[in-house]
């Protein structure tokens, strides 16, 4: 427990992080540039699409009073009710192949919840570059790494091992689901620990613990819906789908 609390610690590199805490203010300009980077074709729970939010993002005048809407829950640390509804998908990671066990679950939420937490998560991924509080071995969704050369270091090295008759052991820390094992209270800490202000948590942590999942299905969505109920085991998880799920995982994984 001590050793994993020291790993916890705020890196030297980010002792003055309190000085410039990554606020819950969403500027216009900031706003506008988040929506033109989003994929017109990104799916969400709706009722309105990516792209009446790009078309919206587009108009300066409304950009003002779109940035100060999704802003003010960030700022305040509360969770609107219209972000507290997700639907879920299941998608073939083959095609054609429908096995159970072979479908990915995929939370689609709210476009402007989705899209802030992108904002923030690339401040947040841009100080934990800069304060190398990342492992080197930590290759996913990092700048300049992608999955090939990690494949390829893994291949060169059994290959160097099977040319030298050489005993090896792999270990292999990409879990099964592993978005799903997430527990939001932890991210939250990984979260103050590089300088994220403590009402963007907050209503993160709201919105979570708050969620009511439809599911969709070829029938259509579910008129019921399931989450955390009173008295229950919570649902832990970070919700598949969701954008802050890759940064938030590289610390911990790391």
């Amino acid at each position: 427990t001590a050793k994993w609390i020291e790993h916890l610690q705020r890196p030297e590199k980010a002792k003055n992080f309190d000085r410039f805490e990554i606020q819950g203010v969403i500027t216009p300009d900031a706003y506008q540039e988040m929506f033109k980077r989003a994929k017109e074709t990104t799916s969400s729970a709706g009722p309105i699409h990516y792209t009446i939010w790009k078309c919206m993002a587009a108009d300066d005048d409304l950009a003002k009073w779109m940035s100060i809407m999704v802003s003010l829950p960030f700022m305040f640390g509360f969770a609107p009710k219209r972000w507290t509804k997700m639907v879920d998908v299941m998608l073939e990671k083959k095609k054609g192949n429908r096995k159970i066990h072979m479908l990915r679950i995929i939370g689609l939420v709210a476009p402007d919840f989705n899209t802030a937490l992108k904002h923030f998560n690339k401040l947040f991924s841009d100080r934990l570059e800069s304060t190398d509080a990342l492992s080197d071995e930590q290759w996913g969704c990092r700048p300049n790494r992608q999955a090939i050369d990690a494949a390829m270091l893994k291949l060169l090295c059994f290959e160097s091992a099977r040319t030298q008759r050489t005993t090896i052991a792999c270990a292999y820390y990409d879990q099964v689901a592993c978005f799903d094992r997430m527990l939001p209270s932890l991210s939250n800490i990984l979260y103050r620990r590089m300088g994220m202000h403590p009402k963007i948590l907050t209503a993160r942590a709201a919105v979570i613990s708050g969620m009511r999942r439809y599911i969709r299905t070829a029938a259509g969505v579910s008129e019921g819906s399931y989450g955390n109920e009173p008295g229950e085991p919570i649902l832990c998880g970070e919700i598949q789908g969701k954008a802050d799920n890759p940064p938030l995982y590289n610390p911990q994984s790391s």
